[in-house]
């Protein structure tokens, strides 16, 4: 018998009454029997806020570099010599 559902992550934010919240990935897996019966499941709760606020500090830093470069009309650029690549900003443009 084919498995319907191997495995599912998903991403799911919980919030307390009081306004605190976390975000997690669920990670679940059924658990077939011999019959291809699926009567259990393992799920993983992993906590991602921190990662998670971390990537939208970068964000909104990114986003306000940018806006200043604009309004400053200034560039910036940065090269890396291992990979011989150079990154440009907008604004340098």
């Amino acid at each position: 018998m084919p498995e319907a559902v191997i495995h599912s992550l998903e991403m799911i934010q919980i919030q307390y009454t009081d306004g605190k919240r976390f975000i997690v990935n669920a990670s679940v897996k059924p658990l077939p029997d011999e019959e291809g019966n699926i009567n259990a499941c393992i799920a993983i709760f992993d906590d991602v806020t921190d990662y998670f606020n971390a990537q939208e500090s970068l964000r909104k830093s990114e986003e306000r570099l940018n806006r200043a470069q604009t309004i400053a009309k200034l560039g910036s650029w940065e090269y890396n010599v291992p990979e011989d690549k150079a990154l440009w900003s907008n604004e340098l443009f």
